[in-house]
């Protein structure tokens, strides 16, 4: 319905004018606030639904997902292999997430890049599900927060 209005000739627009290009400059602006809802956004909902101490979702099981996640993936892929040299490939993900959490543990400490607080350092986990196992955080809101349609996917 809103079509730009173009002036060639470089003349002073009019009122009507000038109170279209608002108009359009309004529309324009309402468009821009939509946000589209991704499956995969492991934090979109985070915000709303965070626990009083800040720890939410994933980072229930361990605070450094997306490294894990790539680890994991390595490892079922090098355990797949009938080749060493694939399985030493494939296998390197899961080295590089325990040192690269290490590493970014480290620098969060430090607050360089990041904070990572004595609370949330000792209610979470470098490695996955040890948080858990021991009691610090709680399956049950692990399992209510985490989305079970990607989870399906993920193992299927």
């Amino acid at each position: 319905p809103f079509t730009a209005q173009t002036n060639p000739e470089r003349q002073p627009l009019s009122a009507s004018d000038t109170t279209a290009s608002n108009d359009i400059d309004k529309h324009a602006k309402k468009k821009a606030k939509f946000a589209a809802q991704c499956p995969i956004d492991w934090k979109a909902s985070e915000a709303a639904n965070a626990s009083a101490d800040g720890i939410y979702g994933l980072k229930r099981i361990t605070r450094h997902p997306m490294l894990f996640s790539l680890g994991f993936f390595g490892v079922g892929t090098a355990l797949k292999t009938a080749f060493a040299a694939r399985a030493i490939m494939f296998g390197f993900p899961i080295v590089f997430a325990i040192i690269g959490g290490l590493h970014q543990d480290f620098r969060h400490r430090r607050s360089n890049g990041g904070y990572l607080s004595p609370e949330m350092e000792q209610k979470t986990s470098l490695l996955p599900f040890v948080a858990l196992a021991l009691g610090k955080q709680s399956w049950t809101q692990t399992w209510n927060e985490v989305k079970h349609v990607n989870m399906s996917l993920a193992v299927l």
